[in-house]
């Protein structure tokens, strides 16, 4: 079978983690015997698609999708999405209710994302099919902690987020209450998605906002970072799940994270959940992670149910149901 893949046009600029899951979903089903195609604008052979696989539901893609459509060609789409219908005014909703209405398939990273959706916009269940993320096994082994230290100069306890700057991730409000806890540095890793909020961090937090910029998320120097931090935090206004708290987890952090999206139905117990929205929870929550013992069995269970190699086995087995 050939599967194309397509998103939004400036869903790499810069990527975030929708993007790495869908070089992950490529690079596993290459592994494993799949033909993969990135659609090309410039040469876009339409008449060689055997089933598009569009990723997000970003507004502008609506015409691409129907035109696909219209040539009775099958259509997979992972929307990537948590949205609640208090919130729905906030979105594009209407374009993004018709994007999945021609979907042959809805491709969700969890039970939870699959029932939201199917709710708000009323669409059979029958439709959405659990693609769990996954994590590179390689993150499973712990490299020296100095290997990141040493190349950015940091001497100082430091708590991680691996995450795009920009109001979603929340970093501001983390910052805020990280302002009582002056022993400790936000290091954080991504790009930045929106100046103004990253100055307004950096105004905030000053030296406790040690900010270094993307790096290659095949590094050991990323894995390194994860070894060495005293926890990882991603507070986020909704995640489904957070890639960068997968990873972590399997190369043994703790984890502080937001409890609105799917977070639950990938971790467990095992992390310190916080209200996003509340300066008062995570200030308690960065006091509660602080002050617990990591629980190994995190990794295990990020590695007994997380791996790309197991996963990826579940969309082969979708794929393989319209063929």
């Amino acid at each position: 079978m050939k599967i194309t893949f397509n998103t939004y046009p400036m869903a790499f600029a810069p990527p975030g983690g929708g993007e790495i899951q869908l070089n992950k979903y490529k690079q596993y089903l290459i592994k494993n015997g799949v033909d993969i195609e990135l659609f090309n604008l410039w040469d876009p052979k339409i008449n060689q698609i055997e089933l598009l696989h569009f990723f997000s539901c970003m507004g502008g893609s609506l015409p691409f999708i129907r035109h696909i459509q219209s040539q009775k060609l099958p259509i997979f789409i992972s929307p990537n999405l948590w949205i609640e219908k208090d919130k729905l005014h906030q979105y594009p909703h209407g374009e993004i209710a018709d994007q999945l209405k021609c979907a042959d398939k809805i491709i969700c990273n969890s039970e939870m994302e699959c029932q939201l959706l199917s709710d708000v916009f009323t669409l059979p269940i029958d439709t959405f099919r659990v693609i769990y993320n996954g994590v590179d096994k390689r993150f499973l082994t712990v490299p020296k902690k100095s290997i990141f230290t040493n190349q950015f100069n940091i001497s100082r306890p430091y708590i991680l987020s691996v995450a795009n700057i920009e109001e979603r991730k929340n970093q501001f409000t983390f910052l805020e209450a990280l302002k009582n806890f002056p022993d400790f540095q936000l290091v954080s890793i991504g790009h930045i998605r929106d100046k103004n909020y990253y100055y307004k961090c950096k105004n905030l937090a000053g030296d406790q906002f040690n900010y270094i910029g993307p790096l290659n998320h095949d590094s050991i120097v990323l894995q390194s970072a994860f070894a060495g931090a005293i926890f990882f935090a991603l507070p986020s206004l909704l995640e489904t799940p957070g890639l960068a708290a997968l990873e972590a987890a399997a190369s043994g952090c703790k984890i502080l994270i937001t409890e609105i999206g799917s977070t639950k139905e990938y971790f467990l117990n095992y992390p310190v959940y916080v209200n996003p929205f509340s300066k008062e929870s995570i200030m308690s929550g960065i006091d509660q992670i602080i002050n617990t013992p990591l629980d190994k069995n995190l990794s295990l269970h990020i590695k007994e149910n997380f791996l790309w190699d197991n996963v990826i086995n579940r969309l082969i087995d979708t794929y393989d149901g319209h063929f």
